[in-house]
C-alpha cells in the first residue's frame, strides 16, 4: 500500500521534520514517521520522484500523450512551477537531487539539470506575465523587505488601472500605503474622473 517503484520515493521537508514523498499512479503521497500526512494529484506512471525543499521533481509517462513529462509540483503551494515534455520515446531513468539542483538522466543519454533560479528573477518572470499575486507570494515566502513587496502591490494596483479595474486598483494601492505616494493616487484617479474609487482609497 505505501510502496513505489526505484527511484519513485525521495525525502521531502514540508515542516519541522523531513517525510517521505512517494510517487504511485494516482498522485504523489507524503508519509511522516507514523502515517500518511497528505495527498496530491498527479496522473502518470512514476518513473523517478526527486526532491528540492518543498518542490517535488516527478518524471511520468502519460497514456494520453504516450510521452514521458516532467514536473516539479509546489507541494506547499500545491502548484506545478515548471512542466518539461520529453521527445516521442525518450524516458527518465534516473533522477538526484542535491542542495539546489536535481539531475535527471534519459533514456538517450543525456543529463540535464534542473536548478532553483533567485527569487528576484523568479520576480521578474511573474512580471512580464502579469502574476502579481503570485509575485507577491514568492516575495512573501522569501521573506522580502516590506516595501519591496508593497511595490509589486503598487504595480499590481498599475496593471488593473490601465485594465480600467478602478476598484481592483485602489484596493491594491492601499495595501502599498506607507510606501507609495498618495499624490500619486490622487492624481492617477482624478485624471480618470474615478472620485468614488478616491474616496475609497483615502477612506483607508
Amino acid at each position: 500500500e505505501f510502496g513505489a517503484e526505484p527511484g519513485g520515493a525521495d525525502v521531502i521537508t514540508l515542516g519541522d521534520e523531513p517525510m517521505l514523498c512517494v510517487g504511485r499512479l494516482d498522485g504523489l503521497h507524503v508519509f511522516s514517521g507514523e502515517d500518511k500526512v497528505a495527498s496530491y494529484a498527479l496522473d502518470g506512471t512514476k518513473q523517478c520522484v526527486a526532491c528540492l525543499g518543498s518542490q517535488a521533481v516527478v518524471a511520468s509517462r502519460h497514456d494520453k500523450s504516450r510521452r514521458s513529462e516532467v514536473h516539479v509540483y509546489d507541494l506547499r503551494k500545491k502548484r506545478v512551477t515548471h512542466f518539461h515534455r520529453l521527445p516521442a520515446g525518450q524516458s527518465v531513468t534516473a533522477a538526484r537531487s542535491a542542495r539546489a539542483a536535481c539531475a535527471l538522466a534519459t533514456s538517450s543519454g543525456c543529463l540535464s539539470v534542473l536548478r532553483e533560479i533567485e527569487t528576484r528573477d523568479k520576480l521578474e518572470v511573474l512580471y512580464r506575465m502579469n502574476l502579481y499575486p503570485e509575485a507577491v507570494d514568492v516575495a512573501t515566502t522569501a521573506n522580502m523587505p516590506a516595501a519591496d513587496v508593497m511595490d509589486i502591490y503598487t504595480m499590481f494596483g498599475d496593471h488593473l488601472y490601465n485594465k480600467c479595474d478602478w476598484a481592483g486598483a485602489a484596493e491594491q494601492y492601499a495595501r502599498a500605503i506607507g510606501r507609495l505616494e498618495p499624490s500619486y493616487v490622487v492624481s492617477r484617479f482624478l485624471e480618470a474622473q474615478r472620485f468614488q474609487n478616491l474616496a475609497d482609497y483615502l477612506e483607508v
